[in-house]
């Protein structure tokens, strides 16, 4: 099977929440978003999403605001 989309709400979950990011972090700071990946009984093969950062201070400049995440396919 191929690699397709994955879809929220069906594939996994999210909580829409703030991430602080002290000032002077680095790339080495860890920061956490909650995903959940939900089960079903459909055959799809990996799927992807990708995550992405946002803000709204004009001070601040993001490097790398998106990052691709893979679901490794589990169906038998």
């Amino acid at each position: 099977m191929s690699t397709h989309a994955a879809l929220s709400g069906s594939d996994y979950s999210y909580r829409s929440s703030d991430t602080i990011f002290t000032s002077g972090a680095t790339d080495n700071t860890v920061n956490c978003v909650d995903m959940i990946i939900l089960e079903d009984d459909a055959l799809e093969g990996d799927q992807t999403f990708t995550v992405a950062l946002s803000t709204s201070d004009l001070d601040v400049i993001l490097e790398n605001d998106e990052t691709n995440t893979t679901i490794t396919d589990n169906d038998c």
